[in-house]
């Protein structure tokens, strides 16, 4: 079993890593993360990997040092969370042990780097928060909007309710 965590700028690497999983979008892309965090020079696009011989599991997200008026003296503090856009843990093969195993590993790394707090938006695409952590509250926080472009205007008309044709129709 090999842990590691890869920083966004090892663009190979981290695609290496996205190879092993077959639906992707570009939320977890390294360009995609580093970008999200550019505008906060404290923060770095990381990923945290876990491989066994049949199973990998991947964490991206952003680490933010917290600000110093909120720890006090002593210490620098961090807290995780996803770029908006909606990416989250990825486990190629949901395997219970594997699951339990990437995550007992993850909480040791996290708390060895002073990590206090995450917070994850998962993608709906993948429907990943199967794969949060075991003790995560996962909550529903809006409904998401999803347009598909190849279809023609009556069609897209049609999939979409009638207060949001309502909607659309004030704003023209």
């Amino acid at each position: 079993m090999n842990s590691y965590i890869l920083n966004a700028t090892e663009t190979v690497k981290w695609m290496s890593v996205l190879e092993n999983f077959n639906r992707l979008d570009c939320s977890f892309l390294p360009e995609y993360h580093l970008a999200y965090c550019s505008g906060n020079k404290s923060s770095k696009a990381l990923m945290y990997v876990l491989e066994s011989s049949d199973n990998i599991f991947a964490y991206p997200f952003i680490l933010s040092q917290v600000p110093r008026k909120f720890c006090g003296d002593g210490d620098t503090f961090y807290d995780i969370s996803s770029v908006y856009g909606y990416s989250g843990p990825l486990i190629k093969r949901h395997d219970k042990e594997f699951y339990k195993l990437a995550w007992s590993r993850f909480d040791k790394w996290a708390l060895e780097n002073n990590i206090i707090c995450e917070f994850t938006r998962f993608s709906f695409y993948l429907n990943n928060s199967v794969n949060a952590h075991p003790e995560t509250n996962v909550t529903y926080n809006r409904s998401i909007a999803v347009s598909y472009f190849n279809l023609t205007k009556d069609e897209h008309k049609k999939i979409i309710g009638p207060k949001t044709r309502n909607m659309i129709a004030k704003g023209l």
